[in-house]
């Protein structure tokens, strides 16, 4: 009988334990997760050290050569996601968002019309818009506004036309690609729901680096002027980032938001959106 009793507590304490065990292991789908987002790291990690490895080997070549510049700028961004809606029945509306970028360039001279510039930029992407959700229930409008806040360490490798037309100011035509880094991401969501004449209006925010892509590649157009000085020279131009892989984006509203309005949604709302980001930055800066 107390080998019986015995066996009874430790089969109790196993299955305790047992339970303890698979509620501290993570699930397979979440182990899976946290190997893609780590590997994602790395890959991320890898591609900065190699890009700033090119970068290092560029500047120390046009130092031994002696035909580099080396300088720094500052520049206006207003960006703007473009692309297609993948859902039918939603109408979208696209705002221009103001952001900022700043960093280090340096300019190796081939001669007196074609030079190579690569960058090194803090630089904000994102943008604005409004949907129009539709819903099966009579006399109610929702509208959802997201704004999406996108920081980079971008790294432009561009040509660079130049044409001496005097000695005081050199037009010049930039064009090339440009590799960005996805650093951090926001995303402030403002849902408006409007029933008769009835109106109400929730807030919403969220860390948005993972749903945005790690690397994102840009085709880079510009042109602007350079001002020769007898010590460096001051520069301004003015171009476009064209996006070419798109972020995968969900237009989301919540069902528990309709609760406190009187009546249940048997599931969230959601839209999917496929949209690239298009920036045109105009920017100030001074070689050395």
């Amino acid at each position: 009988m107390l080998v019986k009793f015995f066996n009874i507590k430790l089969t109790l304490y196993e299955v305790k334990k047992l339970r303890l065990i698979n509620k501290e292991r993570p699930k397979h789908g979440e182990r899976e997760k946290e190997t893609q987002r780590f590997d994602s790291f790395l890959h991320s990690l890898l591609s900065i050290f190699l890009v700033l490895t090119v970068l290092m080997s560029i500047f120390t070549f046009c130092e031994a050569t002696g035909r580099w510049n080396f300088g720094i700028k500052v520049g206006y961004n207003q960006g703007q996601l473009r692309g297609q809606e993948t859902e039918p029945g939603f109408q979208v509306e696209k705002f221009s968002l103001s952001a900022f970028s700043a960093g280090i360039l340096s300019v190796y001279k081939i001669n007196n019309f074609l030079s190579l510039q690569s960058e090194l930029l803090y630089f904000q992407k994102g943008g604005e818009y409004g949907v129009d959700v539709s819903i099966p229930i009579p006399n109610v409008e929702i509208k959802v506004n997201d704004t999406r806040s996108l920081n980079y360490l971008e790294v432009p490798l561009l040509v660079k036309l130049s044409i001496p037309l005097s000695s005081t100011i050199q037009p010049t035509f930039l064009f090339g690609p440009s590799v960005g880094f996805n650093l951090t991401g926001n995303l402030k969501s403002r849902i408006r729901v409007k029933v008769a004449d009835f109106q109400l209006s929730f807030l919403e925010k969220k860390d948005l680096k993972k749903e945005a892509n790690n690397l994102e590649w840009s085709l880079v157009i510009g042109g602007g002027l350079d001002f020769p000085l007898p010590k460096g020279r001051i520069i301004i131009d003015q171009r476009f980032f064209f996006g070419l892989n798109a972020n995968h984006y969900q237009v989301l509203v919540p069902a528990s938001q309709f609760a406190t309005l009187g009546f249940p949604m048997a599931q969230d709302i959601t839209y999917e959106l496929k949209m690239n980001n298009y920036v045109y930055t105009i920017s100030l800066g001074y070689l050395f």
